[in-house]
């Protein structure tokens, strides 16, 4: 039987390892990171017959000596050994597994928990527990690691002169410790302002909102059938014009595209077919690539066909793939310099693949954090407050 663990209500590494520790008859624990709160779980079963092999890590002075020293102290009851990983090991150990007989059976727990309050309760952890037969192969493997990594030119069993040295190098560590920071500090967000895009996003009308975002959805949806029927054949030059006028618009009507004028250089892009097919066929070919690569190849076959910029980019790849890759023109580019205070280039036509892939990622951030669920959503949000703001 194997068992996904996480630290859920119902069934946390804490509660799992408490369950198969009441009627185990040897205990096997290696882990990197011992702290009080680890230990204190396990000491209630210190009482009973059940023999206990712990071993824990002595990597960067996390381990707590007080915890070892605790250790050390049930230690003197033959049923308990306690052990260090060598201090002389130049070698991070890093190993988080509970192993526990009962009887035939064996229970194993792997994972990323070590024996802390937040590892086996508090933080977010996963691991495996897998129940077995102690004649199974996987049980003698994880037997024979763990009877490996106590070997004295491996580890120290745990007395006063080990402990002794121990806490001299974690009071060192503590200081370099004390320092550093468990979470980043995103109060000043260096990239961008999030509080006055959310002030925006709280004011607008959710309910028209879905369902002028419903209407945008199935817009997008007839502009990739529009795209794909332009790269299926060569077309007339009549048929053309009124593919491209679908998607663009023309005057007195808009097209399936929302971005604004860019009906404006049709003429000139009509006697292109050609060119404007290789664009699209590109762009969808390239779908699986970065969006770095996607736009950067896009942009070369634009520049030999005039009229066509960053704009059509942007409109075809978020057709294609609107989960993925964001719309760039004036009107997110601007809100974002002006509402979100973010450092990027004020123009379309500036940006390379680099420029569009680090542009394209922090839209898709900001769209995450409000929920909004793909970039045509974003896109309609952006616009919105372009709308405010223009």
């Amino acid at each position: 039987m194997i068992k996904f663990i996480t630290n859920n209500p119902s069934c946390s590494h804490s509660s799992l390892i408490q369950k198969f520790l009441t009627d185990a008859e040897e205990v096997y624990v290696s882990v990197a990171f011992l702290k009080m709160s680890g230990i204190k779980q396990l000491e209630p079963y210190f009482k009973k017959k059940t023999a206990f092999h712990i071993l824990a890590g002595a990597n960067f002075g996390i381990t707590s000596p007080d915890a070892l020293s605790l250790l050390l102290e049930h230690s003197n009851k033959a049923n308990i050994k306690g052990y260090l990983n060598s201090l002389h090991s130049k070698i991070v150990f890093h190993p988080k597994m509970y192993l526990a007989r009962s009887g035939k059976t064996g229970h194993i727990l792997i994972g990323s928990a070590n024996l802390t309050g937040g590892g086996l309760q508090d933080n977010h952890e996963c691991s495996l527990y897998h129940r077995c037969m102690i004649t199974d192969q996987i049980w003698l493997d994880a037997i024979a690691h763990f009877k490996q990594s106590i070997l004295p030119q491996n580890a120290d069993l745990l007395n006063n002169r080990v402990l002794a040295i121990y806490r001299d190098y974690h009071k060192q560590q503590k200081k370099v410790n004390d320092q550093s920071k468990k979470f980043a500090n995103v109060d000043n967000n260096l990239i961008y302002d999030l509080k006055m895009l959310k002030r925006y996003f709280d004011r607008i009308d959710k309910k028209n909102m879905l369902v002028e975002l419903k209407d945008k959805r199935n817009f997008y949806l007839q502009a990739r059938e529009v795209l794909d029927q332009i790269i299926s054949k060569p077309h007339t030059q009549r048929e053309f014009r009124e593919l491209l006028e679908n998607l663009v618009g023309k005057k007195g009507m808009r097209g399936l595209w929302y971005s604004n004028g860019m009906f404006r250089g049709k003429e000139s892009i009509f006697r292109q077919q050609s060119a404007f097919r290789k664009l699209v066929s590109n762009i969808k070919s390239n779908l699986d690539k970065s969006p770095e690569y996607i736009y950067d190849e896009a942009r070369a076959i634009s520049k030999t066909i005039h009229q066509v910029g960053p704009n059509f980019i942007g409109e075809i790849m978020m057709t294609y793939a609107p989960e993925k890759l964001a719309n760039i023109n004036a009107n997110p580019i601007t809100v974002l310099k002006q509402e979100g205070k973010v450092d990027i280039k004020s123009h379309s036509q500036l940006y390379n693949g680099k420029d569009y892939a680090e542009y394209n990622s922090i839209v898709k951030e900001i769209g995450f954090k409000l929920g909004l669920t793909d970039m045509l959503a974003v896109d309609y949000f952006f616009n919105e407050i372009y709308q405010k703001i223009k």
